[in-house]
C-alpha cells in the first residue's frame, strides 16, 4: 500500500511538473505574442500619428481650423491607443521578468518639475490647484528614470482625473536610504473594501458602463509592479469623497543585480580630434550598434550609443550630435516616436537623421524629417555615403539678390561657410538678367529694392515656366501689410525678416528647402511651357477656391487665384491665363461684370471661361452667358473630381492630361512636376452645397456621446446633411429626446450617468417617443453583444470604427422609413 501510495505520488509529480512546463510555455507564447503583437499594431499605428502631424505642419495654411481640428484628433486618439498597447506589452513583459531595468544617477526634482508642467494645462483646464512641495536639497535618486517617469506620470494622472473640485498636492521627503513621493488630491476617493484590489491587473473601481472616468484599470497595476521591480513600492490611503494619497518609496541607490548604465562613447585620439564629428547611433541591439560604431569611427566619426528611444532622446539633447542613426523596429519606443521627439525639441530639430532598419517604409521616414534611408543588413559603403550627403549639398546654388552691399555680403558669407555656391545679385534687374544664364535652386530675395523691385521679380520669376517652381526665400526690413502677404502667399517657401535672419534661422531655411530638392526626381526642362496651362479661379467663396485649386494642381495644371472682380482685372492685365473658372455671385463686381469686361479688350477676348455657380440661371442669363461664348458650365453642388476635369479640358480644347502633353514635351514619363514638385493625392474639398435660409433639410439627428473626439468624427461625416443636436451623457439625451423628438437617435451605449440600454429603455416605454429609430454606436462588439443591445430596445446597431459611407447608407434608409 506504501508503494502504491509513492507511486501515485511520483505520478501526481510528474503531472503536476507538466502542469507547470504547459504553464510556463503558455506565459512565454502570450508574451512572444503580445511583443509581436504590439510591434505590429504600432508600426502602421505610428505612421497614421506621424502622418497626421506631418500634415498638420506643411498643410495648416491650406485647411480649415476644423480640418486641422480632425488632424489633431486623428494624433490625439492614436497617442492614446499606441499608450494602451505599451501598457499591455509592460505588463506582459513584467510578469515575464523580462521588463528592461537601465539604472543610473538622475534628479528626481527634474523628473517631478517635467511631469507636473505636463499635467498643469489639464489641472488648469478643471480649476483645480496644482502645488508642489519638493525641498530643494533632495539628493540624485539611483535607479530607472525611464520607469520612475512613467509610475509618477500615472499616479499624478489620475489624481488629476478623480478630482473635479480643490486640490492636488505632490510632496518629497528623503533620509539616508529611502526618498518617498506622496501624491495627495481631494477628488472622489475609493470606496474601503476596493482599496484592497485597486492594483490588480484590469480592476477598476466603477467598471459598469455608466461610469465618468475611461481607462482600462492597468495603470496603476503596472505602477505598482514597476515599483517593486526597483526595489520600491507603492502604498494609499483614501476616504470616499475626501480623496486620496498615494505613496512611492524608493531606495535612494540601485540596490538590483543590472550595472548602472553609462552610454557607450568612442571617440578618436585628441591629436587628430579637430576634424572628426560625433554621431549618435541608436539601436536596441548591442550588436548592431557596436556594429555601425565602428564603421564610423574608421571613417574618423566619434560615436555615442544609445540602445532605447528614451535613451535616444536625453542623449542627443546633451551631446547635440552631428548626425544620427536610427532603427525602427525597438521596444518601448520606436523610431517613429523618436523622430518626432527629436523634431518637436529647439534643440534637436535640425540634427540630420539616418534610418538604418529593417522597415522599409521610406515614405514615413522622409516625412518625418529623415535625410537618408538605409535598410539592414547594414553596408558600410552606403553608411558612410549618406553620412558624407548630409552638409555638402555639392554644386547647389543660392542667388542672393539684395541692393545693400552690407546684407548681401553678409548673406554670402554664410552661404560659402556651409560649402554651397553663392550667385550674387545687386538689383532685381542684375538677377533677371543672371537667371536668364543660370537658373540657381534656391533665391534669397530682398523686396525693398529700387524698380524693379522684388514684388516685380517674384512676378517675372512665377510668369516665366522655366522658374515658377524655384524655390525662393524672401528676406526683407519691410513692414508687410495684409496686401504684401496676399502677393506672397503662395509665391514664396518663406519670408524671415532682416532683424530676425540670423546665419542660424538663413541656414536652416536653405538646408530645409535642399533637402526637400534632394528627395524630388530631377525632372527635363520641358520644352513647351504650353505643356502646364494656368488657369485662373476667380470665386470669393473659400472653400469652392480650396476644393477647385486642390483638384487643378492634383491634375497638373497651375491655378492662381482673384477673390474678386477687381483683382481679376488686375490679374489679367499682368498675365494672361490659359482659362478662367469664373463664380457668378460675387459681390461689388459680380460674375457676369468680369466676364464682360474680359471680352472687351483684344488680349483677353479668346481666353476661355468656365462658369462654376450656385445661381439657378434664368433664360436670360443664359443669354448673356451664350452671347460671351460660354460653353462650359457647373453647378456647384454637383461638381465632382472628374467631371471638373473633363470640362476643364474641353474648355482648353484638349483631350489629354498635362501630365501626357508633359511627356511629350520632353519630361520623363511618371515625373510630372505637381504643385511646385511636391507630388501629392489631393481629395476634393467638399464645395458647399446650400446657401441662405436653407441651408440645412428638415430631418433632426440626435447624437447622444460623451467621447468629444468621437462626436466630432461624426458631425465631420454627417456634414451639413442633417440638422445635429447633441447630447454627452444618458440624462441629457433623454431629456432632449422627449423636448427636441428627433427623427433619428445615434446613441453610444457606454455613457456617464445613464447607460444606453437605461436611456433606450425609458424611450420606448414612452408611448411618444418609441417611434423614433434609435441605431446603437458602440465600441461592444464582443459575441452576443449585438443580440443584446437589440433585445434591449435599439432599431439598429453599428459598430465603432463607424465605416463613412456604410453609416450614410443606414442613417438615410431609417430617415426614409
Amino acid at each position: 500500500e506504501l508503494r502504491k501510495q509513492t507511486e501515485e505520488l511520483q505520478e501526481q509529480n510528474v503531472e503536476l511538473e507538466q502542469q507547470r512546463l504547459s504553464l510556463e510555455e503558455a506565459g512565454r507564447l502570450k508574451s512572444q505574442f503580445l511583443s509581436n503583437m504590439s510591434h505590429e499594431l504600432r508600426t502602421p499605428l505610428n505612421s497614421v500619428m506621424a502622418l497626421s502631424r506631418v500634415l498638420m505642419m506643411q498643410a495648416k495654411t491650406k485647411l480649415s481650423a476644423e480640418e486641422v481640428n480632425y488632424l489633431e484628433i486623428i494624433e490625439r486618439n492614436g497617442k492614446n491607443l499606441l499608450t494602451l498597447i505599451n501598457d499591455i506589452l509592460d505588463l506582459s513583459k513584467i510578469e515575464a521578468g523580462r521588463m528592461d531595468v537601465n539604472p543610473k544617477p538622475f534628479s528626481l526634482i527634474q523628473t517631478l518639475e517635467n511631469i507636473i508642467e505636463s499635467i498643469a494645462p489639464l489641472a488648469s483646464e478643471k480649476q483645480i490647484e496644482l502645488r508642489q512641495e519638493i525641498p530643494e536639497d533632495l539628493p540624485s535618486l539611483e535607479s530607472d528614470e525611464i520607469r520612475i517617469s512613467q509610475i509618477l506620470q500615472n499616479l499624478l494622472s489620475n489624481a488629476v482625473k478623480f478630482t473635479d473640485a480643490g486640490s492636488v498636492i505632490v510632496s518629497v521627503e528623503s533620509d539616508r536610504d529611502k526618498v518617498s513621493v506622496r501624491i495627495a488630491d481631494t477628488g472622489i476617493g475609493i470606496e474601503e473594501n476596493d482599496l484592497p484590489c485597486i492594483f490588480d491587473e484590469f480592476r477598476q473601481v466603477d467598471g459598469t458602463s455608466a461610469r465618468r472616468h475611461e481607462g482600462t484599470g492597468l495603470g496603476l497595476a503596472i505602477a505598482r509592479k514597476a515599483a517593486r521591480i526597483l526595489g520600491g513600492d507603492i502604498a494609499v490611503q483614501s476616504t470616499p469623497g475626501k480623496g486620496s494619497t498615494f505613496i512611492l518609496t524608493l531606495p535612494l541607490t540601485w540596490q538590483g543585480t543590472a550595472a548602472v548604465y553609462e552610454p557607450i562613447v568612442l571617440r578618436q585620439p585628441s591629436a587628430v580630434k579637430s576634424k572628426h564629428r560625433t554621431i549618435l547611433v541608436v539601436d536596441d541591439e548591442p550588436a548592431m550598434a557596436a556594429m555601425i560604431s565602428r564603421y564610423l569611427l574608421q571613417e574618423g566619426y566619434n560615436t555615442v550609443t544609445a540602445t532605447s528611444g528614451a535613451e535616444a532622446l536625453i542623449l542627443a539633447a546633451r551631446e547635440l550630435p552631428f548626425a544620427i542613426t536610427l532603427d525602427i523596429i525597438m521596444p518601448d519606443m520606436d523610431g517613429w516616436e523618436v523622430l518626432q521627439g527629436l523634431k518637436k525639441n529647439r534643440e534637436t530639430k535640425d540634427i540630420p537623421v539616418i534610418i538604418v532598419s529593417i522597415s522599409e517604409d521610406k515614405e514615413t521616414g522622409f516625412a518625418l524629417g529623415a535625410v537618408g534611408y538605409i535598410t539592414k543588413p547594414v553596408s558600410k559603403k552606403l553608411l558612410i555615403s549618406e553620412i558624407q550627403k548630409i552638409g555638402k549639398p555639392g554644386t547647389r546654388s543660392i542667388m542672393i539678390v539684395d541692393d545693400n552691399d552690407l546684407d548681401r555680403q553678409q548673406i554670402r558669407r554664410i552661404i560659402e561657410e556651409e560649402g554651397l555656391k553663392p550667385i550674387v545679385a545687386e538689383n532685381g534687374a542684375a538677377c533677371l538678367e543672371l537667371i536668364q544664364k543660370q537658373i540657381p535652386d534656391v533665391l534669397v530675395l530682398d523686396l525693398m529694392m529700387p524698380e524693379p523691385d522684388g514684388f516685380a521679380v517674384l512676378e517675372r520669376i512665377r510668369s516665366n515656366p522655366a522658374t515658377r517652381s524655384l524655390p525662393i526665400i524672401v528676406v526683407t526690413a519691410k513692414d508687410l501689410t495684409e496686401e504684401d502677404r496676399k502677393k506672397l502667399s503662395g509665391n514664396v517657401f518663406s519670408v524671415l525678416e532682416k532683424s530676425a535672419a540670423t546665419s542660424a534661422t538663413l541656414l536652416a531655411e536653405i538646408k530645409r528647402i535642399l533637402m526637400d530638392l534632394e528627395g524630388l526626381p530631377k525632372h527635363p526642362e520641358v520644352k513647351n511651357p504650353a505643356a502646364l496651362p494656368r488657369i485662373l479661379i476667380v470665386e470669393d467663396n473659400e472653400a469652392a477656391i480650396i476644393q477647385v485649386k486642390a483638384v487643378l494642381e492634383s491634375a497638373g495644371y497651375i491655378a492662381d487665384v482673384a477673390r474678386g472682380g477687381q483683382e481679376a482685372f488686375d490679374y489679367v492685365s499682368r498675365t494672361i491665363p490659359d482659362g478662367i473658372v469664373l463664380d457668378l455671385m460675387m459681390p461689388e463686381i459680380d460674375g457676369f461684370a468680369v466676364l464682360e469686361k474680359i471680352r472687351s479688350t483684344k488680349a483677353t477676348v479668346k481666353i476661355p471661361v468656365l462658369i462654376l455657380t450656385a445661381k439657378d440661371l434664368t433664360p436670360e442669363d443664359f443669354k448673356k452667358l451664350s452671347a460671351n461664348h460660354i460653353q462650359q458650365l457647373v453647378q456647384k453642388g454637383d461638381v465632382d473630381r472628374e467631371s471638373l476635369l473633363f470640362k476643364i479640358r474641353a474648355m482648353l480644347g484638349r483631350s489629354e492630361s498635362p501630365a501626357r502633353l508633359y511627356e511629350s514635351a520632353g519630361g520623363r514619363r511618371g515625373s510630372f512636376p505637381v504643385a511646385l514638385e511636391r507630388r501629392r493625392e489631393v481629395k476634393p474639398y467638399p464645395i458647399e452645397r446650400r446657401k441662405g435660409p436653407h441651408a440645412f433639410p428638415e430631418a433632426a439627428i440626435l447624437i447622444v456621446e460623451d467621447n468629444p473626439d468621437n462626436m466630432t468624427t461624426i458631425k465631420a461625416v454627417l456634414q451639413n446633411r442633417y440638422r445635429i443636436l447633441e447630447a454627452t451623457d444618458g440624462e441629457e439625451g433623454l431629456r432632449m429626446a422627449e423636448e427636441a423628438r428627433p427623427d433619428l437617435i445615434l446613441l453610444d451605449m457606454a455613457l456617464p450617468k445613464m447607460d444606453g440600454l437605461t436611456v433606450v429603455r425609458h424611450l420606448k416605454d414612452n408611448k411618444e417617443l418609441s417611434p423614433i429609430p434609435v441605431i446603437a454606436m458602440t465600441a461592444q462588439v464582443m459575441k452576443g453583444d449585438r443580440e443584446r443591445i437589440l433585445d434591449g430596445g435599439c432599431d439598429d446597431y453599428i459598430a465603432k470604427p463607424i465605416d463613412p459611407e456604410g453609416f450614410l447608407k443606414k442613417i438615410s434608409e431609417w430617415l426614409k422609413g
